[in-house]
This record gives C-alpha cells, sequence and structure tokens, in this order.
C-alpha cells in the first residue's frame, strides 16, 4: 500500500520556509515517508525512514490543516509541516501503513 498527494509545507529551520500547493508532494509507504518540494529554482526532498518517526501530528496554519513528521533525523530541519486538504483521509492512511498518529494535545515525544 502506498500514498501520495499533492499539497503545501512549511519547514522549519534558520529561516523558515512555507509554500502553498502544489509546491509539495508526500509519498508514503510501509517504509518512509518522503516529503519533496519542487518551486522554481529550488528543490528539495526530505526522507523519513520508519525508524526515525516519531508520529505524525495534527498541525494547524492560520487558513491551512496539515501533519507535522515528528522525526529523529539531526541531518533534517526538526520542523516540517505537509498541509493536506484532507487531513482525516491522510493520517488514517498513515496510520493504516503503521506510523503512530499522535493526538494534538500531546506533546512531540522522545525517542
Amino acid at each position: 500500500m502506498e500514498v501520495r498527494e499533492t499539497g503545501g509545507a512549511r519547514v522549519g529551520g534558520l529561516i523558515p520556509m512555507n509554500l502553498s500547493a502544489p509546491f509539495a508532494k508526500l509519498q508514503a509507504d510501509q517504509n518512509e515517508i518522503v516529503v519533496g518540494i519542487e518551486f522554481p529554482f529550488f528543490e528539495r526532498t526530505y526522507r523519513f525512514p520508519k525508524a526515525q518517526v516519531k508520529g505524525i501530528q495534527e498541525y494547524d496554519g492560520l487558513f491551512s490543516k496539515g501533519i507535522r513528521v515528528c522525526h529523529s533525523l539531526d541531518r533534517l530541519p526538526p520542523f516540517i509541516v505537509f498541509w493536506t486538504s484532507n487531513r482525516e483521509r491522510l493520517m488514517h492512511t498513515l496510520s493504516t501503513l503503521g506510523y503512530r498518529v499522535i493526538p494534538h494535545w500531546e506533546r512531540e515525544p522522545d525517542i
């Protein structure tokens, strides 16, 4: 089973970047989650092996709903959100693939 979705993304770091749809893509299967950003003159791919994913958490922006990928990879920005048009369906699908869904009232877990 695999899920593919087009949406937006917010990536933290020293200078946070926020892109609306259709500039980000999420792909996930039982082994990893991949968030890709494609914007004119800028392209990044963030790969999260399942063993490094602490969980998936709801995240609300001012006008958008998304999922935050909580992870333990030092080489990637600690804050990565994928904006989606159907958060509940995406979270359910990721749960079906074996990823932990973290309730929005719970803090990010330690790994």
